[in-house]
């Protein structure tokens, strides 16, 4: 690789009415991301993985209201989690606005600027498209599919969304730092590799099978190899620099989350099974972003570039259609990684090889790599004739999506909640606490979520949570998920372990929402995976057998197969 002589590249001037744009975009994308996130929410319950995210942001909001700053980065550096940007971002965003499930969907967002801003550049400055053709070709990225989906779409919160932009955005700046081998872009690139790894700490695994690979053909490729070499270490050092910290802070916690507790990365399935995630990444495109991305490439590069009729040998039409290489492997890399890896069926993280194959289908092939598109007027009003009806389509999917699986999930949840706090009053007690002793649609974190954001009488100070002046505190010990978190409960036998939560619960739990006798059934046969609720039916029974559980509420239906009922222990509270 020879170095460029010449000043580092500059995007055209003209580029900076693409960036209003794109920032203009950005927010009308928040806006209705926040509109979708408000009609889910109407009538469903969160996602068991936002959970989590979504307390913590309150958490970290909250904390700067009431304790300045300084104390909530602090709390967004928990030694006991997988993330930490986005609670550095809330704690800011907490100097100027009140917690809400509505900072996710900014948050990402501005992810997703930044992706799109770093292609910008890639494009103008790099391979020297025009600002106007450059940002036909942004355009279809944003409908993709994923993009979307009720669960773990933009609407929605969880780090899936933000590693795959994270990743795209590292592996964009790899490709400007090689091809223009300035220092800066170096450290840009390290910028955004370490902040990338503190957006999910999964990221290392990614952006190292992606990029490696890469970075060492190209070590052999490169004609000024000491040259390269240290600007390969100004970004790692970099990287390190800026995300290193929180692995460093973290290993006990991380270790056990990904290698004891984590099931989905311990699943070790066998490949047949394993190469499911594949068809979850080619979903995850979407028909729309697929057409819009094969009618830009047809338009702005010619036909050739598509189907290559006009090659005389079979080896040059595959040469002619065939995409770059480099661009091949960092789109596969990841469903790849979690292939060999046998990784738990979680469609999720597969999204980073989604954003790789629309850009595959859109970029020009390997023979025309250098070639900037030609878009006559005619093609250029085409591509947005095409692009408003799949925009709006898009859209309409979103807010059909957005409806909710089981619309009947929150106002089962406030009830329950509500009623909790209106039967601890007649006991005169102002403090309680509570558990749900399944992990279904509804669990304990999910109430608690509720309680947070979605209860318009329930206040929060000092992370203290009252519904009509009555403090509602979780109670976690029946949230046993995965096989580690059983194994963690008191007791040699599963007998033991049972008795040993039905003690605690008798001890120390105010509230518990049982499921059904059916709602048991089902939980057991379907929702096995989540180790407590294989053994849901036994604790009901011994609960209910032990005498110091009264029903408050005969039942209240969750979804179309779950039923719950809350009891009260009388031994704790006396109406």
């Amino acid at each position: 690789m020879a170095y460029p002589t010449s000043p580092a590249p500059r995007m055209p001037t003209a580029s900076v009415r693409v960036v209003v744009l794109i920032l203009v975009a950005a927010v009308v994308i928040g806006s209705f991301g926040t509109f979708l996130n408000a009609r889910y929410y109407a009538g469903n319950q969160p996602f068991y993985d936002s959970c989590s995210y979504n307390t913590r942001v309150h958490g970290v909001m909250r904390t700067c209201r009431e304790s300045g700053l300084p104390a909530a980065l602090r709390r967004s550096c928990s030694p006991r989690d997988t993330v930490c940007l986005p609670y550095f971002a809330a704690s800011f965003l907490g100097l100027a606005t009140e917690p809400s499930r509505a900072i996710g969907t900014w948050i990402q967002v501005a992810e997703l600027t930044v992706f799109c801003l770093s292609l910008l550049y890639f494009l103008t400055a790099i391979q020297g498209w025009s600002p106007g053709n450059a940002a036909l070709a942004i355009a279809p990225l944003v409908l993709l599919r994923c993009l979307w989906k009720c669960n773990g779409g933009i609407s929605d919160f969880r780090m899936d969304l933000g590693l795959m932009l994270g990743y795209w955005t590292t592996a964009i700046w790899y490709v400007i730092a090689a091809r223009s081998g300035w220092r800066s872009h170096f450290i840009v690139l390290g910028i955004a590799c370490g902040l990338t790894c503190l957006l999910r700490a999964t990221a290392p695994l990614y952006i190292v099978f992606g990029l490696a690979p890469l970075a060492c053909i190209d070590t052999f490729r490169t004609a000024d190899r000491r040259r390269w070499l240290a600007n390969l270490c100004v970004a790692v050092t970099t990287a390190g620099a800026v995300g290193l910290w929180f692995y460093l802070l973290n290993f006990k916690f991380l270790h056990y989350y990904y290698f004891v507790w984590n099931c989905d990365a311990n699943a070790r399935l066998p490949l047949r099974d394993s190469l499911q995630h594949v068809r979850f990444a080619f979903k995850h495109v979407g028909l729309a972003t697929l057409l819009y991305a094969v009618a830009f490439r047809w338009l702005a590069f010619g036909p050739g570039s598509i189907t290559a009729w006009d090659r005389p040998t079979l080896l040059s039409a595959v040469r002619a259609v065939a995409p770059r290489p480099a661009l091949v492997w960092l789109a596969l890399a990841p469903v790849g990684m979690l292939v060999l890896q046998g990784a738990g069926l979680n469609p999720f993280v597969s999204m980073p090889s989604a954003l790789g194959l629309a850009l595959v289908v859109l970029l020009p092939p390997q023979r025309s790599a250098e070639m900037t598109p030609h878009l006559s007027r005619r093609s250029t009003a085409l591509l947005v004739a095409i692009l408003i009806p799949f925009a709006t389509i898009t859209g309409g999917y979103a807010i059909y999506e957005h409806r909710g699986p089981e619309p009947t999930t929150m106002p089962a949840h406030k009830e329950l909640l509500r009623a909790m706090a209106e039967d601890a009053a007649t006991s005169r007690k102002k403090h309680v606490t509570f558990s749900a002793t399944c992990i279904a649609q509804l669990h304990t974190d999910s109430l608690m979520n509720v309680a947070l954001f979605d209860l318009p009488e329930a206040r929060t100070m000092a992370d203290v949570t009252t519904v009509n002046g009555v403090a509602l505190a979780p109670d976690m010990a029946f949230a046993a998920a995965a096989e580690a978190d059983w194994k963690s409960v008191p007791g040699a036998t599963d007998r033991e372990k049972c008795d040993w939560l039905c003690g605690h619960a008798v001890a120390a739990v105010d509230y518990l929402i049982m499921p059904t006798e059916e709602t048991c059934e089902f939980l057991t046969a379907n929702l096995g995976h989540c180790v407590i609720n294989r053994y849901v039916g036994t604790l009901r029974r011994q609960l209910l057998e032990a005498g110091t559980w009264e029903c408050v509420v005969p039942e209240i239906s969750n979804t179309s197969q779950e039923r719950f009922s809350l009891y009260r222990n009388t031994t704790r509270l006396i109406p």
